[in-house]
This record gives C-alpha cells, sequence and structure tokens, in this order.
C-alpha cells in the first residue's frame, strides 16, 4: 500500500486546509510532525520528514523505505527540495 506524507508549511495547514482534508478522508495520509510548526528549523524539520519517511523502523541505512510520495506546500515543499537527499544516499 502507498503512503503519504503531507509536508505543510509554515502554520502547519488548519482543519480547512487541502492537506487536513486529504489527511481525513485517507488514511495512507500522514502528516510530518516537527517540534513547532511556527519557529520552523531546518535540521528539525527534515529530522521529522526522515521519522515520517522511517516510521518506526530502524533509521538505518539498510531500512530503506517504500517510495512515498509527499504533497508539500511553501515551506514543506522546501524541506522536501533541501532534505530529500539525506535518505537518497542510503544504498538502495
Amino acid at each position: 500500500m502507498q503512503a503519504f506524507i503531507t509536508l505543510p508549511g509554515i502554520g502547519g495547514s488548519g482543519d480547512a486546509h487541502w492537506q487536513s482534508h486529504w489527511e481525513r478522508a485517507d488514511k495512507r495520509f500522514k502528516r510530518f510532525e516537527p517540534t513547532s510548526w511556527d519557529m520552523p528549523d531546518l535540521s528539525n524539520w527534515i529530522g521529522a520528514v526522515d521519522n515520517a519517511l522511517l516510521g518506526d523502523k530502524d533509521k538505518s541505512c539498510a531500512c530503506r523505505p517504500q517510495p512515498q510520495l509527499s504533497p508539500g506546500r511553501t515551506l514543506g515543499s522546501a524541506v522536501e527540495d533541501v532534505g530529500g537527499g539525506s535518505l537518497s544516499r542510503c544504498a538502495p
């Protein structure tokens, strides 16, 4: 089953936002969870994306996640662009 990680921008996208609607409508959608939605820290947001992708699996490179799509907006999209390479350095 394909999983989807949503990447809201600053503020976390409220209940009326399209990302929130998708998460409620389809349990395959999961929001990444940084420490703060309002005071973003790049390394924390990248780590939160990695945690959302890997879930409870071993965080080592040997445990690659299944391919996942990540609908992002504003800062969430930028974090995906910057942080996306952190997992891609792992061996398949």
